[in-house]
């Protein structure tokens, strides 16, 4: 694992609270500081969420909405848990004990635990077993596919927009007409004013 350099700790602070308080309880020789770097050694301390969020935060979001997504099956439509203020606070606080991140799965637990305590408020008297288990979140694409180039009437691709100068001139004739075209270069405008009058 490699070390966190943390740049700028009160904007950090500001955009993860949680993980900051953990880093000042666990460090207390750190707090006050503009920026630090934390160990491998330091980051075994924390809770494995928390590294992951501040290691790779894009993976952290996919989970995230996979987590609200499996929340969504269980209000009312679906599984008949209601959607209310007892619930959400209820489920904030199971969220928080477990101390495993915001993720489907903690998700899970948190409503069976919750709802073996006869803490939250159903639609009806039966307590629903949980809903079976969420497929995995597809992994955040950083960068789609380019589309596929379009041919022209001779077989050739055609030339992007922004083509460089090395690529135009190892063009043929064809696929710069087109560009050309595509660019709208060589239209006359009108010059002066048109049909105006004294």
């Amino acid at each position: 694992m490699n070390p966190v350099k943390i740049y700028d700790y009160q904007k950090f602070s500001e955009t993860q609270p949680a993980i900051a308080q953990a880093i000042e309880e666990l460090f207390p020789e750190l707090h006050g500081a503009a920026s630090f770097e934390l160990s491998p050694k330091q980051l075994t301390q924390l809770p494995a969420h928390m590294v992951e969020q501040m290691v790779d935060p894009r993976a952290t979001k996919a989970k995230r909405e996979a987590a609200i997504a499996r929340l969504e099956t269980f209000w009312e439509k679906e599984k008949g848990l209601l959607n209310n203020q007892h619930n959400a606070d209820a489920l904030a606080e199971g969220l928080r004990v477990l101390n495993q991140g915001f993720t489907a799965a903690s998700v899970d637990r948190a409503i069976v635990v919750l709802r073996d305590q006869g803490r939250l408020q159903w639609k009806t008297s039966q307590k629903p077993a949980p809903a079976p288990p969420a497929a995995p979140a597809a992994p955040a694409q950083a960068n789609p596919a380019p589309p596929e180039p379009r041919r022209l009437g001779n077989g050739e691709l055609e030339l992007p927009l922004n083509a460089d100068e090395f690529t135009m001139r190892r063009a043929s004739k064809a696929q710069l007409l087109d560009l050309s075209a595509r660019r709208k270069e060589g239209r006359q405008r009108p010059a002066g004013w048109v049909g105006s009058s004294f």
